[in-house]
């Protein structure tokens, strides 16, 4: 799991998400990214909170892992009770995944920066050839 070791650590920033029309939806973000069992696995948890009343708006759970079969994994879980499991594309600093749910795809990309920043996005398309952002989110490690 030593590819996944430039996202270890406690993480915090802000960032935005739109759902549907209309304005993008402001969040804090924190994260937390750990090795498990000796660093078979990676857990991250991420909690976005509203920055007007501070209550959750996003709170989830991922475990990423390598599975001799299929590569780079993750299985991420929300406070709603969704669940998706995926294949994971790890590259220098990079880490991408992303699942089809109906006609929709979706996709998430994080790159830590050069200079230490997070900085993810969130896209959608129907056709998956354009694609739509949808979210946005930038942390720096506490």
């Amino acid at each position: 799991m030593r590819p996944l070791a430039f996202l270890l650590g406690a993480w915090e920033g802000s960032g935005s998400i739109t759902l549907g029309p209309g304005a993008a939806h402001p969040f804090v973000q924190t994260e937390k990214v750990e090795p498990r069992l000796d660093g078979v696995v990676v857990t991250i948890e991420g909690l976005g909170r509203s920055p007007t009343d501070d209550s959750v708006v996003h709170h989830a759970f991922a475990v990423l892992f390598h599975d001799a079969a299929h590569g780079f994994r993750i299985r991420s879980f929300t406070r709603d009770g969704r669940t998706v499991e995926s294949d994971v594309t790890v590259g220098e600093r990079t880490l991408t995944w992303g699942f089809t749910a109906g006609p929709q795809t979706t996709r998430f990309t994080i790159t830590v920066t050069p200079d230490g920043r997070w900085v993810e996005t969130g896209e959608s398309s129907r056709d998956g050839t354009t694609w739509f952002p949808f979210f946005a989110m930038e942390l720096t490690r506490r």
